[in-house]
């Protein structure tokens, strides 16, 4: 201890270093520098340990016990030790007050100094108070235990450390700087927290460029909860806030470009979203929540790259503005084991709607798909080796799935179609009265409703299948009051000549522009008016018998049929050696063939 009347000048060190040994360091002493000049309090704690770093920087047992075995660190264990003008913690220095020290006991300093390297703890009914101004760097790091109180002033920026908070945080507005991370526990709250324990209370939360927001290293998987309020939530460019599960509710939710909030990976098994393969895959997105009271300005991205079918939920009551994404990533697979769908995100305003309630469901899976083109669920009642798709579940928990029966209706008078659908058998798909298909592709077996006028363009493509059928109609019957087929559309109205049967389109004006195609095997057109521009194609080229389909007749002569009559009419006479016919159903202009044998002989002369 050093007690001074006046310093006109000083150069050199205070050292009081903890001793070496082969396992951790012993605690630094404490320096401590006291001014004797009459009406004036000048008291300052030096506490350097001399890069000497403990083995835990994490206290394991905050208790009396824990205390006498605990090495490397210095504890105040004397009650009258109360206020300091400035605490300097330096060279990986740990300050500890004595579990003993509580309730009544506070420890207040104007100034907590450091090289960014010393740790500060809080215990268990322990209360320590940050008195400096606002503008000054809070310069050590800090552990908040279960019970103990860090007050921190009004306004408090933090840059270059740590806080790990399992206890209480005093703070109104916190900017989360450069190099500082702020790890919150199940188990803290804020001093103007009401709704319970593991939710933190910010009157203004800013996240800069560096600044990072996470949870608690105890804190996995399912256990990984993230719940903040605010008034204002402001994550800036290089600006992150993370965990499995993250819940935000705030009046203004501003994220510049390139900060980001996001769901973690993790590992939890799932019932269902297990990943199939000879080694475990991937599942789908984590589910995170957001609430914004007042408005929310997005100018990147809001997105999650994690590894459980879930996703992310945003309420907003008042305003959405900006030019950036929200994204749920499906998780990377391992060995053979396919990877992880895109998760959901779904957005519900309260109050910017006109006449009704509207909710957005947004999925994005960074333009990676399923194996194979055609995107087919070869299952639909047993999804154990389906992968990157996305799934409304029937209800929480253990359930089964089931494919038939299932309805999507887009209620709306017009709708431009923004992605592909494949509508299985006993599917339903309600579109809009006009209906505008281009750059996506719909594929039909089960039932297509609400559309009177439809438009293919730009490579829209409609895909009638024979188990398909519009509203009211019987199987491969569809019912439209105006075809359009514009350049770079397409009709699909393909089947097998002898199985299956053709199918019905019933129109009361079809279109066909130029660079449109329409195609099929078996198609019967009932319409009014039919147009096919120069250009415009429809077309049965190539789709007829084949010769796999056999002759006409079986061995014995017998006639074989299909469900379009004669199989193979237009077969040559002579089977593969004559020509088969063209017209309809090949029957005329066939040909008759033989085999021409012819011997050359030689002879020497």
């Amino acid at each position: 201890m050093v007690y001074y009347k006046n310093t006109d000048f000083w150069q050199g060190k205070w050292t009081a270093y903890g001793g070496i040994t082969g396992s951790s360091p012993g605690g630094a002493g404490t320096v401590f520098l006291q001014d004797t000049i009459t009406d004036i309090t000048n008291k300052t704690l030096i506490i350097d340990n001399n890069e000497q770093d403990v083995i835990s920087s994490q206290i394991s047992a905050y208790t009396t016990a824990g205390y006498a075995a605990d090495p490397g660190r210095t504890w105040i264990s004397d009650s009258d030790t109360r206020a300091f003008e400035s605490i300097r913690i330096l060279g990986h220095a740990h300050l500890a007050l004595h579990p003993d020290l509580k309730d009544s006991f506070q420890l207040e300093s104007l100034k907590f100094e450091g090289d960014h390297t010393g740790v500060l703890h809080v215990g268990d009914g322990q209360t320590i108070v940050v008195q400096h101004p606002d503008d000054l760097d809070f310069i050590m790091n800090v552990y908040i235990y279960e019970g103990g109180l860090l007050m921190l002033p009004t306004a408090f920026d933090c840059y270059n450390v740590s806080f790990v908070v399992w206890g209480r945080l005093g703070v109104v507005d916190m900017t989360v700087g450069d190099g500082c991370i702020l790890k919150l526990g199940a188990t803290g709250d804020t001093i103007s927290t009401t709704g319970g324990k593991g939710i933190y209370n910010f009157n203004k939360l800013t996240v800069k460029a560096g600044g990072e927001v996470t949870v608690t290293d105890d804190l996995t998987n399912m256990s990984s909860n993230l719940t903040i309020t605010a008034g204002t939530l402001w994550v800036q460019g290089g600006g992150h806030i993370h965990a499995v599960h993250v819940y935000l509710t705030a009046e203004n939710l501003i994220v510049d470009d390139l900060g980001q909030i996001n769901g973690d990976k993790h590992d939890i098994t799932c019932s269902i979203g297990d990943g199939f393969g000879s080694s475990s895959g991937a599942s789908g997105s984590c589910r995170k929540f957001s609430a914004i009271e007042e408005r929310l300005i997005l100018m990147w991205k809001i997105y999650g790259r994690v590894m459980e079918v879930q996703g992310i939920s945003i309420d907003v009551e008042n305003l959405l503005q900006g030019y950036g994404k929200f994204q749920a990533i499906g998780g990377d697979g391992e060995g053979l084991g396919g990877a992880g769908s895109g998760g959901r995100i779904s957005m519900d305003f309260a109050d910017t709607n006109l006449c009704y309630s509207h909710s957005t469901l947004l999925l994005n899976n960074l333009n990676r798909g399923p194996d194979g083109d055609s995107n087919v669920i070869e299952d639909y009642s047993n999804l154990e080796s389906d992968q990157l798709r996305a799934w409304f579940l029937p209800e929480h928990g253990r359930h089964t799935l089931a494919g038939k029966g299932q309805v999507m209706d887009l209620e709306r008078q017009k709708i431009d179609l923004p992605f592909s659908v494949h509508v299985y058998d006993g599917g339903y798909l309600g579109l809009a009265p006009d209906t505008f298909v281009h750059g996506v592709d719909i594929f039909l077996n089960g039932t297509l409703a609400n559309i009177d006028n439809l438009t293919l363009y730009h490579d829209g493509k409609l895909w009638l299948n024979i188990e398909g059928r519009t509203k009211d109609q019987e199987a491969s019957n569809y019912d439209f009051q105006f075809v359009h087929v514009k350049n770079g559309g397409y009709l699909h109205m393909i089947s097998d000549p002898v199985t299956e049967p053709g199918i019905t389109f019933t129109t009361t004006a079809l279109n066909i522009d130029g660079g449109g195609l329409v195609k099929g095997t078996h198609m019967y057109f009932l319409s009014e008016n039919i147009t096919i521009d120069a250009g415009g194609t429809l077309s049965a080229d190539g789709f007829g018998y084949e010769l796999a389909d056999g002759e006409g007749t079986d061995a014995d002569g017998n006639i074989r049929e299909g469900l379009h009559g004669v199989i193979n009419p237009g077969l040559g006479y002579t089977g593969t050696v004559g020509v088969s016919g063209a017209g309809h159903g090949g029957s005329g202009g066939r040909g008759h063939g033989w085999f021409i044998s012819i011997e050359l002989i030689l002879k020497a002369k």
